[in-house]
């Protein structure tokens, strides 16, 4: 998890770097950042931005 300083990270600049790592690195990337208070998952799998939830996701797999 990168480390918040208090200035949200910008997704639209997220989009671009993680596509550019998706295509150096040839696997997708993840990151996980608070975007106002909310813990999130950020990635590219090489052909689609990724944006999740983390507590919607733990919801989901304590439901399970």
């Amino acid at each position: 998890m990168h480390r918040h300083a208090g200035v949200d990270l910008r997704t639209d600049w997220a989009k671009e770097v993680l596509e550019n790592l998706t295509r150096i690195w040839k696997r997708p990337v993840r990151i996980e950042t608070l975007i106002g208070k909310k813990a999130m998952r950020l990635g590219h799998d090489g052909d689609k931005w990724i944006r999740e939830d983390l507590d919607q996701a733990a919801l989901r797999s304590k439901s399970r």
